[in-house]
């Protein structure tokens, strides 16, 4: 019997020792600020990353140009654990969509789902019957 409550008491040790190993998350990661498109073309996308809300625009900086692709909510991450997802909603009315629409550029999705990990942001971008994934990381 002792032995027995012995060994079940080393199991009990044994478990809360690898729990207290478990990895802690960390602090959130700030997102908040600019980003920039990894791959880049002659057009790209740049971002704007406030504490409630997400812009991307198109940008062709042979002229200095910006057409808006995504303008949405943003829900900063509660932690550090990874990958950290959110969906964001458009906010912009129809009339400003349709101000902005330039070029079939504007996404007039109602949500869009985004993901952050390993210091970038990845999301999909659709045109047509395209889904294309974009990635973005800070800009400098």
């Amino acid at each position: 019997m002792r032995k027995k409550l012995l060994s079940l008491l080393l199991a009990a040790a044994a478990a809360l020792a690898l729990a207290g190993c478990a990895k802690n998350p960390g602090p959130p990661p700030d997102l908040t600020g600019g980003w920039i498109q990894l791959s880049q073309g002659e057009w790209f996308h740049i971002a704007t990353i406030t504490n409630d809300t997400i812009e991307i625009w198109w940008y062709l900086p042979a002229e200095d140009e910006r057409n808006l692709y995504w303008s949405g909510t943003f829900t900063p991450p509660e932690d550090g654990k990874e990958p950290y997802t959110w969906t964001s909603a458009n906010n912009y009315t129809e009339e400003e969509l349709n101000r902005s629409y330039t070029y079939n550029r504007t996404s007039r999705e109602e949500t869009k789902e985004f993901s952050y990990k390993n210091g970038q942001i990845s999301y999909n971008v659709t045109s047509g019957h395209l889904r294309l994934g974009y990635t973005l990381e800070r800009a400098e």
